[in-house]
């Protein structure tokens, strides 16, 4: 519990990651967003490799919303200096969802209103398909990918689909995106390019916004 007194600012846009802080502990979201104290950095000895794979992380990102948003391969993977990042890219590359038919939006943001309160997810890449066939796609850099089960039951598998199928409408013409129309993939870069994939339906949806509006009131 928050102490007395204490809350959150009225503007507050809860996220995959503060929904996760809050599932894990409590504790920790009251830290971070109602108490404004900073969390506890990773351990030191861990520091400098943390540090670079996120490094590592920001370049490849950055190299996939370039070639997205137009940026010729070619080029791209001649300017990148480091080995791990450069096989990733290929991977990428070679990967067919690079091309994934449809209208494509690298590092789209969409904010909606769940309750009394405003939920945002931020897609790596959203693909509006042919007949509304939507593919929330996100880039993963860690070392390994994680079972199914446990993606599954992660706040931003949980959040992304849900505020697609609440939103997709600025997508789509105004019209609404259905639950059923709506596919998230993971990609695992360094994992030989496997992927984890989450359909939906509109018994979960109607689920998670249960769920969701539970957590943020």
């Amino acid at each position: 519990m928050a102490h007395k007194g204490s809350a959150l600012p009225d503007d507050f846009v809860f996220s995959q990651t503060s929904l996760q802080d809050y599932v894990e502990c409590p504790r920790r979201f009251e830290l971070k967003y109602i108490l404004g104290r900073r969390w506890p950095a990773p351990e030191v000895d861990n520091l400098l490799e943390f540090e670079r794979r996120m490094a590592q992380g920001e370049r490849f990102h950055h190299l996939i919303h370039q070639h997205q948003a137009g940026i010729e391969a070619e080029p791209l993977a001649g300017s990148i200096a480091d080995d791990d990042v450069r096989r990733w890219f290929g991977a990428y590359l070679d990967s067919g969802l690079a091309d994934a038919p449809g209208e494509r939006r690298p590092e789209t943001t969409l904010i909606v209103p769940l309750g009394d309160h405003l939920l945002l997810a931020k897609f790596d890449l959203l693909v509006i398909g042919p007949g509304g066939r939507a593919l929330i796609i996100d880039w993963k850099t860690g070392r390994r990918a994680p079972r199914a089960d446990w993606l599954g039951q992660r706040m931003q598998t949980v959040v992304y689909r849900c505020v697609l199928a609440l939103g997709g409408d600025a997508y789509y013409g105004g019209q609404p995106i259905p639950p059923e129309q709506i596919e998230m993939i993971y990609w695992y870069a360094d994992a030989q390019g496997e992927t984890r994939r989450f359909a939906y339906e509109p018994a979960q949806f109607e689920a998670d916004q249960v769920r969701l509006r539970g957590l943020m009131d």
